[in-house]
């Protein structure tokens, strides 16, 4: 090869490189921003899907990870602020949720799991001008309480982080009440396993890692 040709390849194989380095540090990432910590809080973050723009933010709600039926959550706004609907005669948003304990086998890698459902919005917004909202859930858990997760809502970082991870139901297209009813696991990786996960993560960078690097 001439030396353009391999100046060429050696640009192409930069890109290359590059992007399988991107793809594990995000797989990475999302691995442990689901399964590292033991997890505390459950927070929903509602938008209005856009196909043009970003999305629309509609609200937020926290949820201590605990046992319970379907009831209903508050949305509030970043400030904390109850959402509402309407403009004389004003209506509460609220979104339904029921958590409960998973059961996971004895070999499992996880522990501490838990199921969240999401079964639907009431009184959410309008976002659109001519049409329902097309509304759709982020569901994350985090390792903090409640208290502590909300006192960071004001910051564009600490709205950032709530999401890190999140999972996502479908979009409910054009619904004022939308009706997800989708079902979502989150769990803890069991010890031993995270010292697996850091040797693989060793050979994969070629350097040494241990807990706190993660």
């Amino acid at each position: 090869l001439s030396e353009e040709e391999q100046a060429e390849r050696q640009k192409y194989w930069g890109y290359y490189c590059g992007g399988v380095a991107r793809l594990l540090y995000d797989c990475c990432d999302l691995y442990v921003t689901r399964f590292w910590k033991p997890k505390k809080t459950a927070v929903l973050t509602m938008f209005d899907k856009d196909f043009f723009t970003e999305d629309d933010f509609i609200g937020v709600c926290t949820v201590p990870l605990a046992e319970c039926s379907a009831t209903d959550i508050a949305v509030k706004s970043w400030q904390g602020k109850q959402v509402t609907t309407g403009m004389l005669f004003t209506k509460d948003s609220k979104v339904k949720v029921s958590m409960s304990k998973m059961s996971l086998s004895e070999g499992s890698r996880l522990e501490s799991g838990w199921k969240i459902k999401v079964h639907r919005g009431t009184n959410i917004p309008w976002k659109d001008l001519t049409s329902d909202t097309d509304a759709f859930v982020k569901v994350a858990v985090v390792p903090d309480d409640a208290d502590v997760v909300e006192a960071v809502f004001q910051e564009e970082l600490g709205q950032q982080f709530v999401q890190r991870g999140a999972h996502q139901t479908t979009v409910a297209m054009n619904q004022k009440e939308p009706v997800f009813e989708e079902e979502f696991e989150v769990a803890m990786l069991k010890p031993a396993h995270k010292s697996r996960f850091l040797s693989a993560l060793e050979v994969a960078i070629g350097k040494k890692m241990g807990d706190a690097d993660v």
